[in-house]
């Protein structure tokens, strides 16, 4: 009767331990299965407005002075908590303690703000003083986030028409990143795109160049897939324009790994050009070059 009774428990506790690990893998959003699953097959998207196809090349061209440099948003250093200041005088500035400041009319800046695990949006009086002036009050993230262990900024991309790209990172319970609009004027966010860390540089939530006619291209990373242990994958590199013509985004290619992670990029003449590369197999990286004609979808 001792041993039936110990046979008995012994099954409850496995088969609540299979449960419970089941469940956390759910909501952690762990892939159990990870380490044995084959590559497979995924396709490359082009936009039908943009009206061509993405042509294989053999070399990638040398740089030009087509685009403009880039004007990132500048990352400053909070201090204070009931009266911040913000500082640019830093190297190294954690999470916790940064906020993004953009001027595309006046000046703003997002600021995280460690006493509420949120951050707020400031207007400055200055891009050279940084002197924050008032708080702006604006529409929730998401229905959700008040459920949010909490949520703060990581990037920020200036963009045309006054408008900013968020990136946010927020727990829910598990960390996750999303990509925000915000309209300066019109104080409001909007959801984007769910998106990823970049796999091979986790500091990095996307990459901009801006071009000389006022447009805006964005390279941002989604369906990230583990290969091995501590070894993952961006499934696709999500490239987006923004224009007068696009205020809220056009995807004018959605770029398989098996095309290759873009390595480096640029425009010329009207054409997108990438460096990529797949290297999910690391004894035998593949290297591609790419051209994709953008003459329909840019402003001429």
């Amino acid at each position: 009767m001792i041993r039936r009774t110990s046979n008995v428990i012994v099954f409850l506790v496995t088969l609540i331990a299979s449960i419970l690990t089941i469940y956390t893998a759910n909501v952690w959003g762990f892939d159990m299965f990870s380490f044995f699953s084959k590559n497979k097959a995924t396709a490359t998207f082009v936009h039908a407005s943009v009206d061509a196809k993405l042509t294989k090349l053999t070399s990638f061209p040398p740089k030009n002075q087509t685009e403009m440099q880039t004007p990132k948003a500048l990352k400053v250093k909070v201090q204070g908590e009931t009266s911040i200041t913000l500082s640019k005088n830093h190297d190294y500035i954690d999470t916790t303690q940064s906020a993004f400041v953009c001027q595309t009319g006046s000046p703003i800046a997002l600021v995280n703000n460690q006493q509420s695990a949120r951050f707020d949006v400031w207007e400055l009086d200055s891009i050279d003083s940084l002197k924050p002036l008032k708080k702006v009050v604006t529409n929730a993230l998401s229905s959700e986030s008040n459920s949010w262990i909490n949520f703060s900024v990581v990037d920020v991309a200036c963009l045309p028409e006054q408008q900013l790209l968020v990136a946010v990172n927020y727990y829910d319970p598990r960390s996750k990143i999303a990509l925000y609009l915000y309209d300066i004027p019109k104080k409001h966010f909007s959801i984007f795109s769910e998106a990823e860390t970049n796999a091979q540089n986790l500091e990095q939530y996307f990459t901009q160049k801006n071009l000389i006619n006022g447009e805006s291209i964005i390279i941002y990373y989604s369906d990230t897939k583990r290969k091995s242990a501590e070894i993952y994958h961006n499934y696709f590199n999500n490239i987006v324009l923004f224009s007068d013509n696009h205020p809220q985004g056009i995807e004018i290619l959605k770029l398989s790994i098996d095309d290759g992670n873009v390595e480096d990029w640029q425009v010329k003449d009207k054409k997108l050009l990438l460096h990529t590369v797949d290297n999910r197999d690391h004894k035998d990286p593949k290297t591609y070059y790419w051209s994709l004609d953008l003459s329909k979808v840019l402003i001429n």
